[in-house]
This record gives structure tokens, C-alpha cells and sequence, in this order.
């Protein structure tokens, strides 16, 4: 006779079944290698079940997500971290990871980019941030947000155009 699953079984399948997994992976490894992503996303889902036992979650795609983005950014503090103090190490050693003047750039390139995000308009951050974070296709945008597709477009297409163009000042004018 078959067990019946268990409650994080189900939940676990739940969360395939809607893509929240597949997402959340794909979002993480756009930020770093395969392998540490895959740990990350599976220390997101820990703490969800860990949180979820102490008070329920009321939307747990929203909870991964913000715990994700929180492990990969202190995994890159970590690594500024170890940076700093393995200046004792043979510089000509080829490193896996970026020095600290390449994170603080990127830090910096984050922080203007993070900006430009919130200077746009709602549904345009929505589309934006749909499609390029979470992978939804145009069809799906704007089927989530009451648009036609090529509003979807639009909106899109605008919110590159005013993140590249916060970038290009932020360096200093265009490129």
C-alpha cells in the first residue's frame, strides 16, 4: 500500500506545479553560477518551511522570492568579506570570484538600477519586472495585468529604454 505524502511533499508539488520553483531558479542563477543558485533556492524553500510552521505564509512565491534575493546578497557580502581579508593571498592566483572593487561597481550599478525601477510607472515596473525577472511572456503580462499584448510591449520596451538610459547617466553620459 502507497504512503500518503507528506504535507512539505505536497506542498513541494504545489509549488511545481505553478512554476514558483522553476521561476525562483531562474531568477537566482541569472545572479550566480548553477550550482550555488540550486543552494540558495533550496535554503529559500528551508526557511519557508521552517517559517511556515511558526505563522502561516499568506503568499509563499512573494516569501521565496524576497528570501532568495536576501541569501544571494548576503552570499555577495560574504564574498566582499572574504575578499577584503584574503589580500595576504598571491594576486597573480586566478580568482572564481570577483574582487571587491568589481562588487561594490556592481553594487552601485544595482543601487541606480533599482532606482530607475522605482521612477516608472506601476504597470510598467509590473511589466518589466514580469518579464524579465520572472520569464512571463508577453501574453501572459498582459493577461495578469488587464493589457493587450502590444501595450505589454510597450510598456516593456519603455522601462529598458529608461533603465539604460539611468545607467548611461550613471556612468557618466552616453556610451
Amino acid at each position: 500500500m502507497a504512503k500518503a505524502p507528506t504535507a512539505r511533499e505536497m506542498a513541494t508539488a504545489s509549488f511545481e506545479e505553478r512554476g514558483l520553483y522553476k521561476r525562483l531558479l531562474a531568477s537566482v542563477r541569472r545572479r550566480m553560477g548553477a550550482q550555488e543558485a540550486e543552494d540558495v533556492v533550496q535554503d529559500a524553500y528551508v526557511r519557508l518551511a521552517s517559517a511556515s510552521e511558526r505563522a502561516p505564509i499568506r503568499d509563499e512565491g512573494a516569501f521565496l522570492h524576497t528570501v532568495a534575493t536576501n541569501l544571494v546578497r548576503d552570499r555577495g557580502r560574504a564574498a566582499v568579506t572574504r575578499a577584503i581579508y584574503a589580500g595576504d593571498m598571491d594576486e597573480n592566483v586566478a580568482a572564481d570570484e570577483p574582487d571587491a572593487w568589481q562588487v561594490l561597481s556592481s553594487r552601485q550599478q544595482l543601487a541606480v538600477l533599482e532606482n530607475a525601477l522605482k521612477e516608472l510607472p506601476e504597470k510598467r515596473r509590473a511589466a518589466l519586472v514580469l518579464f524579465r525577472f520572472d520569464g512571463r511572456s508577453h501574453a501572459e503580462i498582459a493577461e495578469m495585468l488587464g493589457l493587450s499584448v502590444s501595450m505589454v510591449e510597450k510598456h516593456v520596451r519603455a522601462a529598458l529604454e529608461h533603465c539604460r538610459r539611468r545607467m548611461r547617466e550613471a556612468n557618466g553620459g552616453d556610451r
